[in-house]
């Protein structure tokens, strides 16, 4: 059998953690709803790696962000405009 998803998910009206997985083989799919304690304990194990792409994304979207806006023209004393 294969791991086929992972999900880790918090309901808005409660404050903890919960956790489905999925496996999938030859012979059907396997799902397992995981309690508190286990879904802790899997947020743990993925928690640094999380936050990680998480960061990796964030600087990826303000590079493009960045890349993305054109510098304002330069006015100079004369009144005439210089492109950048």
């Amino acid at each position: 059998m294969k791991l086929k998803s992972l999900h880790v998910y918090k309901n808005y009206d409660d404050a903890d953690y919960r956790a489905r997985i999925e496996f999938e083989g030859a012979h059907g799919t396997v799902e397992l709803q995981l309690n508190k304690q286990l879904s802790e304990k899997m947020l743990a194990v993925c928690a640094d790696e999380i936050v990680a792409s998480s960061k990796e994304v964030a600087e990826n979207m303000t590079a493009t962000f960045i890349d993305s806006q054109l510098a304002p023209a330069i006015e100079h004393h004369d009144g005439a405009e210089q492109a950048p």
